[in-house]
């Protein structure tokens, strides 16, 4: 049988060298996390096993009075300052919502470019950036939809949890946090990924409404799960290697350990991010496109199954 993910990566590869203006898209698009799904288990893995220490810590301060200080100096600071922290929050909405945007239609021009990639067609920056801030806002929705899921989640289980705690100080709950905190922030978290992922493609690539590319893109990983599995996995492992090689021979060649060195340190660490977004978005893209049209196979069935695959 032909090689699945080998095919993939190598055509990944050739976007990346074939369409450098990709990678400025790549560096917004690396601005939410180049390790992908394996990048949300080491993330919050440490969240989730210290949330009982930060919940201790929340009820130690609502009791000694701190938190309520600390609300006080704020609603102070911002009566004596009226203007100067209207002033504060609109710039800083502004560049929030300018670096939003420009994450957003950076995505949308990687999957959009890959996919013209797989015809054998070709656009340039404008083209990309044009369909980009076209579907900005059904993409941008889809991402919101995926927050509030999981947020949501973590706050309908976890605010009562808490305050239970907070109330009695029994451990019980904290217990019962931790193990909630850990499904959401972890599996759950990891499958909503995937499913955005797939739904982003869904709408750009295929034409769907936002409601039905997310409920398409469930079935997508659904029916491939394994296979998605797989991918995520293969890319975080080349994402790691590559990160750790690089940063070994900065350090090897003592670029960190001058005020240069650590600008020319964090410049070459945001150019490999770039490079590696754009790799494993047009990755990603290929892959829907493959699960799509029922080419693709998972890895551990050709292992493990071989007659099955043959029939």
């Amino acid at each position: 049988m032909k090689p699945f993910y080998r095919v993939i990566l190598r055509n990944a590869w050739l976007i990346l060298r074939r369409y450098k203006f990709l990678w400025f898209f790549g560096f917004f698009a690396a601005l939410t996390s180049n390790g992908e799904e394996y990048d949300i288990l080491v993330r919050n893995v440490n969240t989730a096993t210290n949330i009982e220490n930060q919940v201790t810590s929340l009820r130690k301060f609502i009791q000694d009075g701190t938190l309520g200080t600390a609300w006080d100096s704020l609603k102070n600071y911002f009566t004596s300052h009226v203007f100067s922290s209207i002033l504060a929050i609109f710039v800083s909405l502004v560049v929030i919502l300018i670096i939003i945007w420009l994450i957003t239609i950076s995505q949308t021009a990687i999957i959009y470019t890959a996919s013209l990639h797989r015809e054998k067609k070709q656009n340039g920056f404008l083209d990309a950036f044009i369909v980009g801030n076209k579907y900005f806002l059904p993409i941008f929705l889809l991402n919101i939809i995926a927050k509030i899921i999981i947020y949501g989640g973590l706050l309908i289980f976890g605010i009562p949890l808490t305050i239970g705690y907070v109330n009695t100080g029994n451990i019980t709950w904290l217990s019962v946090l931790s193990i909630f905190v850990l499904l959401i922030l972890i599996l759950f978290n990891m499958i909503i990924s995937f499913i955005t992922k797939y739904a982003s493609s869904y709408v750009i690539l295929k034409g769907k409404r936002v409601w039905d590319a997310f409920r398409n893109g469930w079935k997508l990983f659904f029916k491939n799960w394994l296979i998605s599995l797989e991918m995520a996995l293969i890319l975080f492992v080349i994402n790691f290697c590559i990160s750790f090689v690089i940063i070994a021979l900065l350090a090897f060649a003592g670029v960190p350990f001058t005020l240069v060195g650590i600008y020319v340190f964090y410049a070459i660490i945001l150019f490999m991010g770039a490079l590696l977004a754009t790799f494993q978005f047009s990755s990603w893209t290929y892959l829907f496109l493959d699960l799509n049209e029922n080419i693709g196979i998972s890895k551990l069935v050709r292992i493990f199954r071989p007659k099955q695959i043959k029939q």
